[in-house]
């Protein structure tokens, strides 16, 4: 009964990693294209934390001979093929999926997003790259000087 106590903890923490994961990615569907890279950089944080809590949660199931366990935390068998007291930990783990569902139903939509403002950023490189290089000059040259000084300028 501890060791299902510990896999109820450790569910726990996983939800809650998943949750703010799913936070995340839904705020990268509205964020500016500047906070997306911290996004994507937490959302790779979490994916470190959620992998070391799975593999305790593993740890943890791997020592029940019996392997209802680890079917119970993965939703791999039938919930009326458990014991009443792994029921809990069925039912927990299946809020957790319903998250990792819900997270993977956004995914397109965020890789959407990524390829378009990727192709907004390409499509600036070549407006820029296409412009003549005497309208470059006339706007990078410094300001207190006046249109086309140096061309007019004599050797």
């Amino acid at each position: 009964m501890n060791d299902i106590k510990h896999i109820m903890d450790l569910l726990g923490q996983k939800k809650e990693l998943f949750t703010e994961y799913e936070r995340i990615t839904n705020d990268m569907l509205t964020c500016s294209v500047e906070e997306l890279e911290a996004f994507m950089s937490r959302r790779g944080e979490l994916i470190k934390e959620i992998d070391a809590v799975v593999r305790q949660i593993t740890e943890v199931c791997e020592q029940d001979d019996t392997g209802l366990y680890g079917q119970a935390v993965k939703n791999k068998c039938s919930r009326s093929e458990l014991p009443e007291y792994l029921v809990c930990i069925f039912d927990f783990a299946q809020t957790i999926f319903a998250v990792m569902n819900r997270v993977a139903n956004i995914e397109p939509q965020i890789m959407e997003r990524l390829l378009q403002c990727r192709d907004e950023l390409e499509q600036k490189i070549k407006s820029t790259n296409n412009a003549p290089k005497i309208a470059k000059y006339l706007t990078t040259v410094d300001p207190t000087f006046e249109a086309g000084t140096f061309l007019n300028s004599k050797k």
